[in-house]
């Protein structure tokens, strides 16, 4: 299995643990601090990779360049219809 699966699932599990309130935010407040702080050194090798693969990157851009756009697209709608509904079943709050 991948590196990147077994790492997106831990978060998942982590996510999951916060929500339900076996892990409490004061346990991972630290970490998570750290992570945010370095998190630009850890875009340097998808960015290596960008390079040296490019020669089979721009002979797909355009397929690449589309494909980027509308799973964007698809995320930021999928996104605000789960803001709508979590806002929704919250219910009005008063200021």
């Amino acid at each position: 299995m991948a590196t990147y699966v077994i790492g997106l699932l831990i978060l998942v599990l982590l996510f999951l643990a916060l929500c339900f309130g076996l892990v409490k935010l004061e346990q991972v407040k630290d970490a998570a601090h750290f992570l945010t702080s370095i998190l630009p050194i850890l875009f340097v090798a998808p960015a290596v990779g960008i390079v040296e693969y490019w020669d089979l990157i721009s002979s797909n851009l355009l397929p690449i360049i589309l494909l980027i756009l509308a799973t964007t697209v698809l995320t930021f709608g999928i996104s605000g219809r789960v803001a709508q509904a979590l806002l929704k079943k919250e219910g009005p709050k008063d200021a």
